[in-house]
């Protein structure tokens, strides 16, 4: 809904509290493990920049669809600095129909803080 991070936060930790999602968690019909899990302030950060890249794809996604007829290819490009994953690297430059299945699986965010890009 383009909140701050802080606003966000401020709303979601009560939340979480009240379904037993703040802190150690160590409750495996939550989890779906036995091992305890901690979920505080930089697990929400994880969260919230995944939920904006995802909304951002998304809307990118839309409107790359709506152009295809004029703009029918994409090409991927990695950020390319030392904090770019090996794997984004090597897919850095690929250019591809937009219909080609291989944008199924890799039309970034691409893992967690991914800034790759097409």
């Amino acid at each position: 809904s383009g909140q701050t991070f802080e606003s966000w936060k401020a709303n979601i930790v009560p939340e979480l509290e009240r379904a037993g999602w703040w802190g150690k968690v160590q409750n495996q019909d939550l989890t779906g493990t036995g091992d305890a899990i901690y979920v505080g302030p930089r697990r929400l950060k994880v969260i919230y920049d995944t939920n904006l890249r995802t909304a951002r794809a998304a809307g990118q996604w839309a409107r790359i669809q709506q152009a295809k007829g004029e703009r029918p290819y994409l090409r991927y490009s990695a950020v390319l600095d030392r904090r770019t994953r090996p794997q984004h690297r090597a897919w850095h430059g690929t250019v591809l129909p937009v219909d080609h299945p291989w944008w199924h699986s890799h039309f970034p965010p691409n893992g967690w803080f991914c800034r790759c890009n097409v």
